[in-house]
């Protein structure tokens, strides 16, 4: 068994394993919050889609987090296995770090990579239509705006002369 100083690389795997398992935990939270959203979008629940946007945002500081002690496993792993990282943006990907730990631990590492990166496209087309959905409902806005401020601000033209143009008048009750 490859140790490096006190620790085992099958100890430095299940301490990455443990901290990817809490990223996919996040990830299904994130991913059921953005499902929430698309529901009280179509619904037009906007004290829901609040609570929901509060919601993300704690997930996604929780995501940040759990992503800082990653990378903290990750080079921890790399090291362990020999690689010299001198920047911490060029590790070598997980896939081929895992090929060089027992089965085991190579198993589990890339399932949960596999999940992290189900999620993510899930998380990315869940996003993508609710992105869709509130783009469209500000479009209906901007249109209903518009058509009231159209026909608010056309002149009077009854009981007058058609062919003289007047002043616009505002009909909506302002009191609102």
């Amino acid at each position: 068994m490859k140790t490096t100083g006190k620790t085992s690389l099958p100890k430095l795997a299940r301490d990455l394993s443990r901290i990817l398992e809490q990223e996919v935990q996040a990830g299904k939270r994130l991913l059921a919050n953005a499902r929430a959203m698309t529901e009280a979008i179509t619904r037009n629940d906007t004290a829901r889609m609040e609570t929901l946007g509060s919601e993300g945002d704690a997930i996604m500081t929780q995501q940040t987090l759990i992503g800082l002690r990653r990378e903290e496993a990750v080079l921890a792993l790399a090291a362990g296995l020999g690689y010299v990282v001198e920047d911490p943006q060029r590790v070598p990907p997980l896939s081929e770090m895992a090929m060089r730990l027992p089965l085991p631990e190579t198993r589990r590492l890339l399932q949960l990579r596999q999940q992290i990166l189900e999620l993510q496209r899930l998380l990315e087309e869940t996003q993508a239509r609710n992105r869709a959905l509130l783009e469209n409902a500000l479009a209906c806005v901007h249109f209903s705006i518009d058509l009231i401020t159209q026909s608010a601000l056309k002149p009077a033209a009854y009981g007058t002369n058609p062919n003289t143009v007047g002043a616009p008048t505002f009909y909506i009750d302002q009191k609102c």
